[in-house]
């Protein structure tokens, strides 16, 4: 499940780069990192951490290199949907889109909180709602359910005739 989300906002963000120039494409590279490096710098105290942290983008950026070498390989035959090849820009904002899952993903498996903080301080606008605990609700037995309540009705009768038994009595008493 967790792959199908990261394969969907990686198509969002894939989406909105193909809109863009290469030059754009590249200024919102520079902004995802800055904001990156800003969340890593206010929120990671610990140098353990720290040193970790560097060491999964370091390792996710040679992935990702290695990818985008391999890639290039097979760029000739890269074919769109509707028949024609890619163009450059369509290619590069791939890439990129890629790279920012590959990294925000090395930023997860270090701390997750940071890459709420980094979509937070890429998006000031968006509100994310928090995530809730699952609630199970566990389905009733309709028999049981039916013979409880004609229980319950019976007995709401009785005390009604009860009721109504006692005013009588105390009704024609006084008089």
């Amino acid at each position: 499940m967790a792959e199908l989300k990261d394969t969907i906002e990686e198509l969002i963000e894939e989406s909105y780069l193909m809109g863009r120039s290469e030059s754009e494409i590249k200024a919102d590279l520079d902004r995802f990192i800055d904001a990156c490096e800003k969340v890593i710098r206010e929120q990671v105290r610990d140098k353990g951490k720290l040193e970790d942290l560097a060491e999964k983008l370091v390792l996710a950026r040679t992935c990702s290199l290695v990818s985008d070498l391999s890639d290039s390989g097979h760029e000739g035959g890269a074919l769109r949907e509707e028949g024609g090849q890619k163009s450059s820009a369509e290619r590069f904002a791939e890439k990129v889109a890629r790279n920012k899952r590959i990294i925000l993903k090395a930023i997860g498996k270090c701390d997750p909180r940071l890459v709420d903080l980094i979509e937070r301080e890429r998006f000031p606008g968006v509100v994310r709602e928090p995530k809730r605990p699952k609630v199970s609700i566990k389905p009733r037995k309709v028999l049981g359910e039916r013979s409880h309540l004609l229980v319950l009705r019976f007995c709401y009768g009785l005390t009604l005739i009860f009721i109504f038994y006692l005013i009588y009595l105390v009704w024609f008493q006084k008089i």
